[in-house]
């Protein structure tokens, strides 16, 4: 079982390669066997909170399918990679990436 899912934790950590720019949620990816009434269950995640929203995505491209808007504010605020500020009233999201969730195919082969 322990083999199976590092072999899913691998599969994780290449399907998140193209993806990853610090390696902070590549080092996190982990996996484990737990037993629950002895029957042993296989994980693989990410305790990152962020790990979640790059899988499944956010605004449109996400589960709830709106665009992400200010709650509080009359516009969204953030930075560039650049150190551009950039002020919007709403942006779209990022498309899912599915590193984890697609990783379960590796199993199938």
């Amino acid at each position: 079982m322990l083999r199976l899912t590092k072999k899913v934790q691998r599969q994780a950590k290449k399907n998140l390669s193209r993806h990853n720019r610090t390696g902070k949620l590549d080092a996190s990816i982990f996996a484990r066997v737990i037993h629950r009434g002895g029957v042993p269950i296989g994980q693989v995640g990410t305790p990152l909170k962020y790990g979640l929203y790059l899988d499944r995505g956010t605004g449109i491209y996400g589960p709830r399918g709106r665009p992400i808007v200010p709650v509080r504010a009359k516009y969204l605020r953030f930075t560039t990679r650049t150190g551009q500020v950039v002020y919007a009233k709403s942006v779209r999201g990022i498309r899912p990436t599915k590193f984890l969730s697609s990783s379960l195919d590796v199993l199938k082969a």
